[in-house]
This record gives C-alpha cells, sequence and structure tokens, in this order.
C-alpha cells in the first residue's frame, strides 16, 4: 500500500530559491511527486504538520491561501485512500493513487491556482509586463475575497457580480478599470478551459457582459495654448526629466513610456528613432519616427554612453533582468507622472500624465488637417476604430476651429 505525504522538493527551486511543495507518494522504495504548484523554502516549511510557517511573508500567494488549499488536498488524499479501502483494494499502487488524484484534480483548479499558473508561464515566456497584468487583477480579486480561493467553476455569475459591487462601493474604481480587470479574468477563464481545468459549461460570462462598462475615457489632450504654454514654459530642475519625456512622446508619434525606456543608441539610425513597440501583442510593431530638434536637444542634454540607455531611466550596469527593468520603468512612471500633474496646475490642466501626449500628437495633428487614416498609420494602430476614439473627443471644439479658418477667410 502506497504513502501519501505533502513535503517540499529539495532538489528543485524556483528563481526566489523556493522549493516546490508536493504530493509524494512512496510505495516499498519507489517515489513520485505531483505538484502543488505552490513554493516555499526549507525555513518556511512545516514537516510535521505539512503546513507553511510563520515565516512566509509572501503576499501573493499568501500563507493562509496556501495551507488552505493544502488542508483540502489532504482530505483528497484521505477520501482517495478510504475509497480504495471501501473498494477492497488495500495494496493499491502509487500510480493508481497519482491517476485517480490527478484526474480529480485536473477538474479541480481553483481560481488564484490557475492565476498562478498563467503567471509563471507568461513570466517563463519573457512575457513580464503581460504576466504583471494578471497579477495585479489576482491582488484585487484576491483582497475582494479575503484571501479565500475558489474552484474555477465556483466563479459564476454571481461572484463576479458581487465582485463588480466591490470594486465600485469599497474601490471607487473607474469603468474602465472594471472592463480592463473583467477581460483579464474572462481571458484567464478562457485559458483554463483550454487546459481543461474546467469544464466549458460553466463559462460565467456568458450571462456578463463586459462591454456594458464603457471603455471610452475622457478628453486627454491638450489644446494649441495648453500645449504652446508646456513646450515654452520653464521648469524647476527636479521636473524636467517629466516635461522631456512629454516633448519627447509629443514629437515622437506618440511613443509610449516604457517605449522610450528601452531605448538604446541601436535604435538610432540614418536620423530616425527605429524601434519595435512593447505592447503585449505577441507579433512585434514596428515604429520609426524622425529625430526632429526638439528631441536630438533632450537626447543631448542626457547623452552618457556608459548608461546603454538614451534616458536616465534606466541602466545596464544595474537593470538587468525584465524583472528588474519592469520595476524600475514603473518607479520611474509613477514619479514621472507626478511631476507632470504639477506642471499641468501651471498651465491649468489636472491629471496630466506621460498618456497625455500620445492623445496630444494626435488631436494636434488632426487639428492641423491630417487626415485619421494618416494618424492612424503615425500611431501604429491596429484599426481606425482605435484612432477614432483618439480624435473623437475633439468634438465641437475641432468644428468652431475648423469654422474660424473657413469664416476668416470669406
Amino acid at each position: 500500500m502506497s504513502t501519501i505525504k505533502f513535503t517540499i522538493l529539495k532538489s528543485r527551486q524556483n528563481k526566489t530559491k523556493r522549493h516546490p511543495i508536493v504530493v509524494r507518494v512512496t510505495s516499498g522504495h519507489d517515489q513520485k511527486y505531483i505538484f502543488t504548484g505552490y513554493y516555499c523554502s526549507k525555513d518556511e516549511w512545516d514537516e510535521e504538520t505539512e503546513t507553511v510557517t510563520s515565516e512566509y511573508k509572501l503576499k501573493i500567494p499568501s500563507r493562509t491561501q496556501i495551507n488552505t488549499y493544502l488542508i483540502k488536498q489532504k482530505s483528497r488524499a484521505q477520501d482517495i485512500h478510504e475509497q480504495f479501502i471501501k473498494d477492497g483494494i488495500i495494496d493499491y499502487t502509487k500510480n493508481q493513487f497519482v491517476s485517480l488524484y490527478s484526474k480529480e484534480d485536473k477538474t479541480k483548479v481553483t481560481v488564484f491556482k490557475a492565476f498562478l499558473d498563467r503567471i509563471d508561464e507568461l513570466n517563463k515566456s519573457g512575457r513580464v509586463g503581460y504576466s504583471s497584468v494578471f497579477k495585479g487583477v489576482l491582488s484585487v480579486f484576491s483582497t475582494f475575497r479575503n484571501g479565500q480561493d475558489l474552484y474555477l467553476r465556483d466563479l459564476t455569475i454571481d461572484v463576479l457580480q458581487e465582485w463588480i459591487t466591490y470594486l465600485k462601493d469599497k474601490r471607487n474604481a473607474a469603468d474602465t478599470t472594471i472592463n480592463n480587470y473583467l477581460r483579464t479574468t474572462r481571458t484567464l477563464y478562457l485559458y483554463a478551459i483550454n487546459k481543461k481545468w474546467v469544464r466549458e459549461e460553466y463559462y460565467p460570462f456568458r450571462e456578463l457582459k463586459v462591454s456594458e462598462f464603457s471603455t471610452e475615457t475622457s478628453p486627454r489632450a491638450l489644446d494649441n495654448d495648453k500645449l504652446e504654454k508646456l513646450l515654452s514654459g520653464e521648469v524647476y530642475p527636479d521636473l524636467q526629466l517629466a516635461k522631456d519625456i512629454f516633448v519627447f512622446s509629443f514629437f515622437g508619434r506618440g511613443v509610449s513610456f516604457i517605449d522610450i525606456s528601452l531605448l538604446t543608441a541601436k535604435n538610432i539610425q540614418d536620423g530616425h528613432i527605429i524601434y519595435e513597440r512593447k505592447k503585449m501583442a505577441r507579433k512585434p510593431v514596428r515604429v520609426a519616427f524622425p529625430i526632429r530638434v526638439e528631441i536630438q536637444d533632450i537626447l543631448d542634454r542626457y547623452h552618457d554612453s556608459e548608461r546603454g540607455y538614451l534616458l536616465p531611466i534606466l541602466n545596464v550596469k544595474v537593470h538587468k533582468s525584465e524583472q528588474q527593468k519592469l520595476d524600475r520603468i514603473r518607479k520611474v512612471r509613477k514619479k514621472v507622472n507626478l511631476d507632470l500633474k504639477t506642471i499641468g496646475k501651471q498651465i491649468g490642466i489636472e491629471g496630466l500624465t506621460t498618456y497625455w501626449a500620445r492623445h496630444t500628437y494626435a488631436s494636434y495633428m488632426f487639428r492641423k488637417g491630417m487626415t485619421p487614416m494618416m494618424i492612424k498609420e503615425s500611431l501604429r494602430h491596429k484599426n481606425l476604430k482605435t484612432t477614432e476614439i483618439y480624435i473623437k473627443s475633439l468634438g465641437l471644439d475641432a468644428i468652431a476651429d475648423f469654422e474660424d479658418q473657413v469664416f476668416n477667410n470669406l
């Protein structure tokens, strides 16, 4: 008869130097391991109680979450053992146990575990930025659930509606934020169905229309007067980088903050900056724009060949892994956006961020007569509908400006 024990596999470890928590099935001198998907270090594991100790400090997955899962799995293992005995199979083998345990486990994957497996898979494939999207949604969903996991099949329309209410009432989340959370969760569920972790009949998003939550945002483009004030105005030295990044993006056809951060000397070719957008899409999008005098001034201001990057955000000597780069970019972007809000108040704008530069570029070019199709190509949008969202906010102001030009020439 096989013996079952939960333990850690000390011969393996992940990037954080933690060992996988496994179910060890022993039959005679043979052993077989079933991975739970969770990890902890030697100091964080209690071999006697087969649980994670209070030394474990990670929030995701939390100690409570792991131990709750282990308790459930121990109960499952005991149920399987008792079923063998009831069926008169006293000397069941490890393979018999593993076969039944694994088969049952496939249809009982939890929401938290599905998130964690997807995050781990994306990290291993180098898609750290996309994995952080799932990590952020998991964090919010886990808070909503007070750390209590649930099976994928139990993520019903009612649970989703409760989550939406929580997001609105407790977190004051905007519709665009709720839309992003739901779309990410929907993507995860479809991924789980494809993995056969949950049957398609349990899919809860047939009844919940994510499109009910508007994804349109308020105008985020500076008008010509405000843009002129920003471009010509002086700022304090500690705000200079924030202004320069905005200017760089505006004259660089709306290049995003993350793409600016990753630019190196290799991206400069024949008077142009050529790069691939750091988007979540699998297929890279190649972008090129000329180095105008405004951009060249910024490049000259921050020139440092030893840093390895064009602007003072990343440093090749310090930020080596994808995660280090991503963490640094997030930290600097947060500071830059705070500084831009200060600059915005000086010119009469609330909530100015780096993303305004991209919308401002589209708005400015549209006012000057560039066609939506040309704007689509310059922004490298996949379809014209996305571009129309950018320029839709111009509304009556754009019409009035056009009328002024016409009537003034009568």
